[in-house]
């Protein structure tokens, strides 16, 4: 697990007040930020493929007061003068107490002919989610509005993955095969109304004349964030975040070559909540305080995060496994690159 200072990009509004992260967060509350009484949970899926040339987008969205659960599949076949195309895309989001589970995968291919036929395929996937709650601050041993200190925890766990392979010789240069897949995450969260993180991270890889590139990722790495934030004794504070994934493939067939992409983002090992530390008064002495959401129950000093595989984490695996099978008796399925750390 890495721990990461935050950067001034991740402290844009307090900026524009001239004042620093933590007091920017204080000031928040002071003015008046606030959260609903109750929890808010919302998950989101979106999946979209091609074949078929008709619309067969899923997409679902919903939202409640207690945890949410949504999934989306799209997938289609296609033969065309001996030209076979498979593809599934699969998305699944889940907001939970403190965190959220996203995860997402599409795979297709193309199996040449001997006659040439143009066939392509193509896949969209999105699972995002967010999550808001409010706790209230009570330490005994200090006075009403006296301000506590304290570094919060926001964590993004996850692997991001994909590949491009051919089999066979091109018959014709003037038909080469291509092909492209990417994958990348969103995250950002915000105390007392003011968006104290926000990270992403992108992996991709095309396919071209002279065969598949590298699975280059360029942003934030994975792991817990830690940032400043000023709490009030006696009054409720607010914490909220949002998560998205996305990826998306193609590809295009070369007479006589198979092409297969495949993409994936599980970050179902939970974007979320990762506790309060370094609690103390404006003197630097250690203070003993609670953090109770009254809506929930959650304790926010403590990590709402699950630096390990869950079982949900295999939903969008399992969902495509008999397409992803079959298209992978035809050719050798190639070896997967990943970018991942496992908390």
């Amino acid at each position: 697990m890495s721990t990461i200072a935050s950067s001034p990009r991740r402290h844009r509004p307090c900026q524009r007040l001239r004042v620093g992260p933590a007091a920017c967060v204080a000031a928040a509350l002071l003015c008046g930020a606030t959260a609903a009484d109750a929890a808010t949970f919302n998950a989101r899926s979106y999946t979209k493929t091609f074949p078929p040339t008709a619309d067969n987008a899923q997409s679902f969205n919903v939202s409640g007061a207690v945890p949410q659960t949504v999934s989306s599949q799209s997938q289609g076949s296609l033969a065309m003068g001996g030209t076979q195309i498979d593809v599934v895309a699969n998305a699944r989001a889940a907001a939970d107490l403190g965190g959220l589970h996203l995860n997402i995968d599409a795979i297709g291919s193309t199996l040449p002919s001997p006659t040439f036929d143009y066939a392509e395929f193509s896949a969209q996937a999105r699972a995002s989610g967010s999550f808001g709650d409010k706790f209230f601050v009570n330490a005994p041993s200090l006075a009403l509005g006296a301000q506590i200190y304290a570094t919060a925890g926001f964590a993004v766990y996850g692997t991001l993955g994909g590949d491009i392979a051919t089999t066979g010789t091109v018959l014709d240069p003037s038909f080469q095969p291509s092909g492209g897949s990417n994958a990348s995450w969103t995250a950002s969260m915000n105390i007392n109304g003011v968006r104290v993180f926000s990270g992403e991270r992108s992996c991709g890889m095309s396919l071209g004349a002279t065969g598949a590139s590298a699975y280059n990722c360029l942003g934030d790495n994975f792991g817990v964030f830690w940032m400043p934030v000023v709490l009030v004794n006696g009054y409720n504070s607010s914490v909220s975040f949002d998560g998205e994934v996305r990826l998306a493939i193609f590809g295009t067939q070369g007479w006589g070559v198979t092409v297969l992409a495949q993409s994936y983002a599980d970050l179902g090992h939970t974007i979320g909540w990762a506790g309060l530390r370094d609690v103390h008064d404006a003197n630097g002495q250690a203070v003993t305080m609670t953090a109770i959401s009254a809506s929930t129950g959650l304790n926010l000093l403590d990590p709402q995060v699950s630096p390990v595989p869950e079982p949900a984490a295999a939903w969008t695996w399992a969902a495509g496994l008999g397409v992803m099978a079959a298209l992978s008796r035809r050719r050798g399925r190639p070896a997967r690159q990943t970018d991942k750390l496992h908390g």
